[in-house]
C-alpha cells in the first residue's frame, strides 16, 4: 500500500529504516522511548491516524474485493468486532 498525503511529501519508506521502530522486548529503556515518540511523530507526519486508518482500510478493500465492497466496509468490520455493534 502506497500512502500519500498532501501534508507529506515523501513516501513513507523514505522516513525510517525497516526496524527501526522495533522495541527491546519488556523493557523501560530511553532507546524504547526515543523510538515510540519517532513512531508518533512519523505517524503525524504522514497525515495522522485517520488518515492512516482510512489509507489501510482502502488497501484492505482494493486487496480483497470478494470480501469488502469498500473501505467503509472494512472500517466497520473493525469496529463492529472491537465494539459489537450487531
Amino acid at each position: 500500500m502506497v500512502v500519500s498525503s498532501t501534508r507529506y511529501k515523501a513516501q513513507p519508506e523514505s522516513l525510517v529504516k525497516e526496524g527501526s521502530f522495533k522495541l527491546s522486548h519488556n523493557k523501560h529503556t530511553e532507546g524504547n522511548l526515543r523510538k515510540v515518540r519517532n513512531y508518533v511523530e512519523t505517524c503525524e507526519e504522514i497525515g495522522g491516524s485517520e488518515f492512516l486508518w482510512n489509507q489501510w482500510c482502502e488497501g484492505m478493500a482494493n486487496r480483497y474485493p470478494k470480501h469488502f465492497s469498500n473501505a467503509d466496509a472494512v472500517s466497520f468490520l473493525h469496529t463492529d468486532a472491537i465494539l459489537g455493534i450487531n
